[in-house]
């Protein structure tokens, strides 16, 4: 789909998922070809925003959100490398 639409992309959120349903769950946490998708987007040049969707990675422990903040920003940056 990434190099279908490859010239029309400006932006995107991303989010991961185990196919059942939209979960936003941080990348890795699901079924999504990371590695396959992040290639795509390289592969058609993409150079715009890449927001991570991930509020279905809430918790109510404050430490916790810090904790999956870094996390996903860990992740985040991960994606950027493959």
């Amino acid at each position: 789909m990434v190099r279908e639409l490859g010239e029309h992309l400006i932006a995107t959120h991303i989010s991961d998922n185990d196919g059942s349903g939209d979960q936003h769950l941080t990348p890795g946490g699901g079924t999504i070809d990371w590695v396959g998708l992040m290639k795509a987007f390289r592969n058609i040049g993409y150079e715009g925003i890449i927001n991570l969707e991930i509020p279905g990675e809430r918790h109510e422990i404050p430490e916790f959100r810090r904790l999956k903040t870094r996390f996903a920003l860990e992740v985040a940056e991960c994606l950027v490398g493959l």
